[in-house]
């Protein structure tokens, strides 16, 4: 990673730590991932054995991607989460698409979103043992090969995630059973995002 990369990752860091709301962490985030070619993100955890149990601290998503995700059926058959059962580190939607072991259905899903334009996408996968796992998940209109950005993409991520997930627990939040959607709780199931 580039000196100015490093110094771009730890400057956001220490900006996110100041916020006090997810909503305005989500807004720097979303800041700092547009120069890449991102304008999509989501922020939260799964449980990989039970995908209703999704909770999402901060759902970034236009309103274009919210019904494609929706219209598609992509929440059905989510690439990203069968992946999630063996990945452990970060990768794209690029890294998928090379990948053997990935089903007819989410090779078709990765095509339909590239054929509205979302092109790319970067999974930062954050375990928290057995079948829990955070993520945070971002989605883009460009590829993004250099090492360097994946790299600074991938660090914020981690700040964001462990940022938002203590703003949660303080202010009280539960993952609400069975991925309820629970008013002005800030956590919601990956089918009904409120954006930020």
């Amino acid at each position: 990673m580039t000196t100015a990369l490093q110094a771009d990752a730890f400057d956001f860091n220490m900006r996110v730590r100041r916020l006090t709301t997810p909503a305005a962490c989500g807004a720097l985030f979303r800041d700092a991932i547009a120069p890449f070619g991102f304008d999509t993100f989501a922020c939260g955890e799964l449980d990989l054995m039970d995908r209703d149990r999704a909770a999402f601290y901060i759902i970034g998503w236009p309103e274009a991607w919210r019904r494609f995700y929706l219209e598609s059926g992509l929440i059905e058959r989510d690439p990203v989460v069968d992946a999630l059962q063996a990945r452990r580190e970060p990768f794209t939607w690029t890294d998928l698409r090379k990948d053997n072991t990935l089903a007819r259905l989410g090779t078709e899903a990765l095509n339909r979103a590239a054929a509205s334009g979302w092109v790319e996408g970067l999974v930062v996968p954050l375990s928290r043992g057995d079948h829990k796992v955070g993520l945070v998940s971002m989605v883009g209109h460009r590829l993004v090969v250099d090492p360097a950005e994946i790299g600074y993409l991938c660090l914020i991520s981690v700040c964001l995630h462990g940022h938002v997930r203590t703003l949660i627990a303080r202010e009280g939040f539960a993952a609400p059973p069975g991925g309820a959607d629970l008013p002005g709780n800030g956590l919601h199931p990956v089918g009904r995002p409120r954006p930020v």
